[in-house]
């Protein structure tokens, strides 16, 4: 026991687990230089800080039916096909399995292990413990491209749906914060994602990209079809939130500061961790960074005049993690121009 105590005394206090996790956080923060912090917002890949003893991982397992590229896992149906039993239960079990799976791969393959040609499953660049799930769009329009990771048409049950497979994925039935996760969930896309294809003159392209498409919502639709099952996940605990591609009413969703601040942080109290969709970040400005290999027929938001005035802004309105390069890229520079506010989070 003595030994035990003195190995105890002399562990880094943010590793200590007899100690708030308030005092915890702190610590590591004063530990970490601003080259650490800006490494970890970029990804999918986490790079590894070997001077606090981190090892990489990476935030990009899709989990919307099972632990998706993966060679040896559970393949379940996809999300609309659960909505459609209205079984709660069943969806939290389903998603507790998952969680199972994700933790053993994680503990067999959890750091950055490049199997053969690069990376394949089920050696890809470290296995987390975030999960890339629940969907909670709607399913508006049937000739969106992503409606099989819907629950379905109605957001009272994309809702219930929602909160169980959070649970499912958390390993609890109550709110989690402040306890342990099984793994993070973290829902997309925020916000009103599911009406990419709106124009019926221009099926099926319908005239709008992922990159570049501007949802015209009303306020009482959006608040009652789009983000109550966002208000109602927040409640049971989501540990994180991925913002979308489109923009909404005339602002990127990744530089939202009215939602993303005022509504999800602000008036919910999310305290959790805010991921951007792939790119999303850049494509507030435009689709090709630089030395792009490929030329994209998409015009993008073109909402800011460059990618470092988009990395400030997805920074200043509280994206945490940009899954692409520009924090990495641009971080620094967005600093020199003008410090964003950071941030901590508190999901563990």
């Amino acid at each position: 026991m003595l030994l035990a105590a003195a190995l105890l005394s002399a562990v880094a206090p943010f590793r200590d687990p007899r100690k708030p996790e308030a005092e915890r956080l702190d610590d590591l923060m004063a530990r970490l230089t601003v080259d650490d912090l800006l490494s970890a917002l970029g990804g999918p890949g986490l790079p590894s800080l070997p001077h606090v003893n981190i090892s990489g991982t990476t935030f990009a397992l899709e989990c919307l039916a099972g632990l998706t590229g993966v060679n040896v896992s559970t393949s379940w149906p996809m999300p609309i096909s659960l909505g459609a039993t209205f079984d709660t239960n069943l969806v939290r079990r389903i998603a507790a399995a998952t969680a199972d799976e994700v933790r053993g791969h994680h503990n067999a393959f959890g750091g950055f292990k490049p199997g053969p040609g690069g990376g394949l499953p089920p050696y890809a660049p470290g296995w987390g413990l975030l999960c890339l799930a629940p969907g909670l769009n709607l399913y508006r329009d049937p000739r969106w491209g992503r409606n099989y990771e819907s629950f379905g048409e109605e957001p009272l049950v994309i809702s219930r749906m929602g909160v169980a497979s959070i649970q499912g994925f958390s390993g609890s039935d109550d709110q989690p914060r402040g306890r342990p996760l099984k793994t993070a969930a973290v829902a997309k896309h925020f916000a009103a994602y599911s009406l990419e294809c709106i124009d019926p003159n221009t099926f099926p392209t319908c005239g709008y990209s992922r990159a570049s498409f501007d949802a015209k919502v009303r306020q009482d639709e959006l608040e009652t079809s789009y983000l109550r099952q966002w208000k109602d996940a927040v409640g049971a605990g989501l540990p994180g939130a991925m913002c979308s591609y489109n923009a909404v009413n005339g602002v990127p969703m990744c530089g939202n500061a009215e939602l993303l601040g005022n509504v999800l942080r602000g008036e919910w109290k999310f305290d959790g961790m805010i991921i951007s969709d792939a790119s999303a970040i850049e494509q507030i400005y435009g689709c090709d960074p630089p030395a792009a290999n490929v030329t994209r027929d998409q015009r993008c938001h073109n909402f800011t005049h460059s990618y470092l005035e988009a990395t400030a802004l997805g920074l200043n309105v509280g994206v945490d993690v940009n899954y692409g390069p520009a924090y990495g890229t641009y971080g620094q520079a967005a600093l020199d121009r003008g410090s964003p506010t950071w941030r901590s989070c508190s999901v563990p």
